[in-house]
């Protein structure tokens, strides 16, 4: 399974391995942070992509940079990703308290794009 939460949000014995996708994690900068097992920055948006973001840019906007940007040329990565989920539960971490407007959103359904029959828990 490859779910997705907020890094924020308490661990749970079923995350299995927690991947954070985000581009910085500083636990000693962000007490709220919980623990990771893994930092993954490839799959976390461009600072200039955040910037327009906050500064307008629409969702989908954000969305289809993030694809062109990071999704498409990161694919053997979330190949190797969806595998993984397939035999381990796997949890993408990042800040945002909802998936719906969270750059974990579409890195896990671009996972089970290529495993269409990988489970998401979107968190």
């Amino acid at each position: 399974m490859l779910k997705t939460k907020s890094i924020r949000a308490e661990p749970s014995p079923d995350d299995g391995k927690r991947i954070c996708i985000m581009r910085s994690y500083n636990p000693e900068r962000h007490p709220e942070y919980y623990s990771i097992d893994e930092h993954w920055i490839e799959l976390s948006p461009s600072p200039e992509l955040l910037t327009d973001y906050h500064d307008g840019l629409s969702w989908w906007g954000y969305v289809s940079r993030f694809m062109k940007e990071t999704l498409i040329p990161q694919a053997e990565k979330i190949k190797g990703l969806a595998k993984m989920a397939l035999t381990e539960n796997v949890t993408l971490l990042c800040y945002e308290d909802s998936p719906d407007n969270c750059h974990r959103r579409p890195t896990a359904l671009t996972a089970q794009m290529y495993e269409p029959s990988l489970e998401l828990k979107l968190e």
